[in-house]
């Protein structure tokens, strides 16, 4: 039935039941046997079943959530380009100052009225000509 993994288990459970009915007798105990494993390993299969359809549905699944580390990463460098952002352009100031107070990416390009992928483009601009300026004063970050 596909179930490889669990036939030793759901054997074992189905011995255990078995065993512990109150009127076995010893004529068909194999036919008992074999029914209640192949009833156990069908409503295995259906469960199984079941969880794959209700993940298929993406309403039912959870909404994906953001990661929180590589947020405060991303906070964390646009402070620190903040610090060594003179001569940077007035456009990439404001996104790194943005990144800075906490607000996301999505957010910074609704409300620079551009993309995620310009907002990227951005923030790496900013980052480089800090790097540029710290080697320039012989700091590396």
């Amino acid at each position: 039935m596909g179930l490889a993994d669990e036939a030793d288990d759901v054997v074992h459970d189905v011995l255990v039941t078995v065993m512990s009915l109150p009127r076995l007798y010893r004529e068909g105990f194999d036919g008992l046997l074999d029914t209640v494993l192949w009833r156990r390993c069908t409503a295995l299969l259906h469960r199984r079943h079941a969880h794959a359809r209700a993940c298929r549905n993406a309403t039912l699944l959870p909404a994906p959530q953001p990661d929180h580390a590589q947020d405060v990463v991303d906070r964390l460098h646009a402070a620190w380009a903040l610090v060594d952002a003179a001569g940077l352009e007035v456009g990439h100031l404001r996104v790194l100052a943005l990144l800075a107070h906490g607000t996301t990416r999505n957010s910074i390009a609704r409300l620079t009225g551009s993309t995620v992928p310009d907002v990227d483009r951005a923030l790496r601009v900013a980052r480089n000509h800090a790097r540029r300026h710290l080697r320039r004063r012989g700091t590396t970050p």
